[in-house]
């Protein structure tokens, strides 16, 4: 099974052979043509996130929805003041992803709110 080392697609459709007859990512065209690691391997295990707190019954319902809509390819958005439990609703969708093999990135633009996020992800 060849699995991208950039993104972690797995589609055997998506895949292309450059002129050298490497094979490359599709999906990751925009890198120019990343050649394809086809000796990495993937573990894939049970990831299941650990809160020392319980999550309120509305902040349940919101991080199921969000990974539904992972699954199912939505886009979505949380908009809600800070200390309102935004990053919490996001572990759901981190552990499915984690759990299938896939890489999980945050965009963030402020390094004070990275190096925080490392921290809280790693306890939980």
């Amino acid at each position: 099974m060849l699995i991208c080392s950039r993104c972690g697609n797995s589609d055997e459709k998506t895949f292309g052979i450059n002129k050298k007859g490497e094979k490359y990512c599709r999906l990751c065209i925009s890198f120019k043509e990343e050649r394809v690691n086809t000796n990495k391997v993937i573990k894939i295990q049970k990831v299941e996130p650990h809160l020392i707190y319980s999550l309120s019954e509305k902040q349940l319902e919101i991080s199921s929805n969000l990974k539904k809509s992972f699954i199912n390819k939505k886009n979505s958005i949380i908009y809600a003041v800070c200390g309102a439990g935004k990053t919490e609703l996001v572990y759901q969708v981190i552990a499915y992803c984690l759990s299938k093999g896939l890489q999980v990135g945050f965009a963030i633009p402020r390094k004070d709110v990275v190096i925080e996020l490392v921290s809280r992800i790693k306890e939980v």
